[in-house]
């Protein structure tokens, strides 16, 4: 496929149905499902230690996974708004994988203008709230993760940056080193991002733990395949912070 046709604003403006085929045969060739490290995160968010995720995903398995506060730097695939008055259309992978469906594309809205996919394609800015709401959480937190990023998208790879100039603890959970770890990276897990669900085991309150009425909840952002931050739990024998290799 070629990018200038399929990946930016001005193929869709040209030829706004070629998106959309593209997204109907993607939708109809795969069934992305959330992994161990999606539900990991949400079930973080759950208990109260993951504040939010600022993710570069526009698959949605975020939500999909259970996660409630999720920013979307490069927006949804799922949802999309009239390019002329800004009317709000949701999908549905039943939607999109209906042959009748692909009869009516694109989308066109009662204005008469089309819809357009929310995914930030090239020659689009970031939207503006998700930048607000990402640079927010990056102010307030005291430990930020980047998972499953190569951290050399910007402006998203400034986040981590950001953070870390407040006075944040830096955690990478990545394959390989990344631009990161030898500047502001704390600690750095070498592995598949899905491990993450290993750190459920520690950071799950134990009964005693809840008998005693102490708040040991943390406040998190995290962002895989982008990056998190998060402010630490009271030390438990530790003083590396809530997530430990």
């Amino acid at each position: 496929y070629d990018p200038a046709v399929y990946a930016t604003i001005w193929g869709f403006w040209r030829n706004p149905s070629k998106i959309w085929l593209l997204l109907h045969e993607f939708l109809n060739e795969n069934e992305p499902v959330p992994n161990r490290a999606h539900l990991a995160l949400a079930r973080l968010e759950a208990l109260g230690i993951v504040r939010a995720v600022v993710t570069q995903n526009v698959d949605n398995l975020h939500q999909d996974a259970g996660s409630i506060r999720v920013i979307e730097y490069h927006g949804n695939l799922m949802n999309a708004s009239c390019y002329r008055c800004g009317a709000k259309m949701q999908l549905t992978k039943q939607m999109a994988r209906n042959p009748s469906f692909k009869k009516k594309l694109p989308p066109k809205c009662g204005c008469g203008g089309y819809f357009k996919p929310d995914a930030v394609l090239f020659g689009e800015g970031i939207p503006s709230q998700a930048v607000s709401e990402a640079n927010k959480e990056a102010d307030a937190c005291d430990l930020m993760l980047v998972v499953g990023t190569s951290a050399t998208v910007h402006p998203a790879s400034d986040i981590p940056y950001r953070a870390m100039r407040k006075g944040a603890k830096v955690i990478e959970v990545n394959l390989e080193e990344t631009g990161l770890t030898n500047r502001i990276s704390d600690m750095i897990y070498i592995g598949r991002a899905s491990d993450l669900m290993q750190t459920l085991q520690l950071l799950e309150p134990h009964p005693s733990e809840s008998a005693s009425g102490e708040d040991s909840a943390a406040e998190v952002l995290t962002e895989p395949n982008v990056q998190a931050g998060a402010q630490e739990p009271p030390a438990r024998g530790s003083s590396d912070g809530p997530i430990s290799t």
